[in-house]
């Protein structure tokens, strides 16, 4: 693909997804929506590159309200399994750093054993009921799952 029709693609996409509930603003009022909407960002926010630079790039925001989401959806359980556990690697793999290890290992742990799940591509098969891009997500998503296996 072009780089410009890349970026343009981008660009498209993303101002569409933030001009329908900017990021700073109070979201949706269902939780369902709300975390769909803030994991398809955090999903976007994968495939930007830091011109020359192996790491990702930060968006604080973005994880703090995603934070806030998964913690409500965690204490109202109106999240469905699935969704949630897109949400939980969703997150994990692209805007959350080394500090949310420690609460997102044990909570993707916890819920791949709920799902019985025992391998990668059964958790793979599970998220990718939802959006999942294999060649921006496999990779870190794998890592992220034997993060909470081997734990």
């Amino acid at each position: 693909l072009d780089p410009f029709a890349y970026q343009g693609i981008l660009i498209s996409v993303c101002y569409r997804l933030l001009h329908r509930h900017p990021l700073a603003g109070d979201g949706y009022e269902n939780d369902n929506e709300n975390a769909c909407y803030l994991g398809l960002l955090a999903l976007v926010s994968t495939l930007f590159f830091n011109y020359g630079q192996p790491r990702r790039l930060s968006y604080d925001l973005l994880a703090e309200k995603l934070r806030n989401t998964i913690e409500r959806a965690l204490c109202n359980k109106l999240v469905e399994e699935t969704a949630f556990l897109w949400l939980l690697f969703a997150g994990g793999i692209s805007v959350f750093g080394a500090y949310d290890q420690a609460w997102l290992i044990p909570q993707i742990k916890a819920l791949l054993f709920t799902l019985n799940i025992n391998s990668w591509q059964a958790a793979r098969a599970k998220i990718k009921a939802l959006p999942w891009i294999d060649t921006a997500h496999d990779n870190p998503g794998k890592e992220l799952w034997q993060a909470a296996v081997w734990e």
